[in-house]
């Protein structure tokens, strides 16, 4: 939050200190822009792994201001580096539980129907 707040002037709102309903946890609100950035970070430094939560999950899906930031932080945690990852790339790699899911909740619905 520190970081974000002396690098842009605009409202930054840490919403995920109020509930973790917004499925991101920073809300950037600029003049003409806004923002809702989920933030993961890590210590690890050859492989990214982390946990999108469902609710994460469906909120990028339809929110076209959601954005995912990754810092990757040293043993002292203090920011390494930052990026970000395209939502269009996250979901083409979710996990396969998840389409097998929402597979079987699309056949319940057609079924249902019939």
């Amino acid at each position: 939050m520190d970081l974000l707040s002396s690098s842009v002037s605009a409202k930054i709102e840490h919403v995920a200190a109020h509930s973790d309903g917004y499925g991101y946890d920073i809300a950037v609100h600029a003049d003409r822009r806004s923002l809702h950035i989920e933030a993961k970070a890590t210590t690890r430094r050859n492989r990214l792994t982390f946990f999108l939560s469902r609710r994460e999950y469906e909120v990028m899906r339809y929110d076209p201001l959601w954005q995912l930031v990754v810092l990757q932080l040293t043993d002292e945690l203090a920011v390494a580096a930052i990026a970000s990852v395209a939502s269009a790339w996250l979901a083409a790699r979710r996990p396969w539980p998840l389409r097998l899911l929402g597979d079987l909740q699309d056949r319940r619905s057609a079924w249902a129907g019939d």
